[in-house]
């Protein structure tokens, strides 16, 4: 995984972004840890954030660390948005978060 295309795809995410732009950046069999879930493929990772992007209003996702090696990449990311039902901003700290 290139992970300054990483990088920008998340940086600048469109959530209208469709299942086949994440099979652009991820493998299938891709492997996606969070404190609170662990997704085994693109599928389930895909989801995942359709679930954040259902649940607030312009999400801003910064990658603020990044390693590769090989075919694995690690990234620490957070997510600052405002949250449809409160409309309050809120930053999800240093990790992703599961709804």
């Amino acid at each position: 995984m290139n992970k300054v295309r990483l990088k920008t795809f998340f940086e600048t995410i469109d959530t209208e972004a469709g299942i086949d732009d994440f099979k652009s950046i991820y493998a299938k069999e891709v492997h996606f840890i969070d404190p609170l879930c662990e997704l085994n493929d693109v599928g389930a990772v895909y989801r995942f954030f359709q679930q954040i992007y259902q649940k607030v209003d312009t999400p801003n996702i910064l990658i603020s660390e990044s390693l590769s090696e090989g075919e694995i990449t690690y990234v620490k990311w957070s997510l600052t948005s405002i949250f449809k039902i409160h409309k309050r901003n809120t930053a999800l700290m240093d990790k992703p978060y599961s709804f």
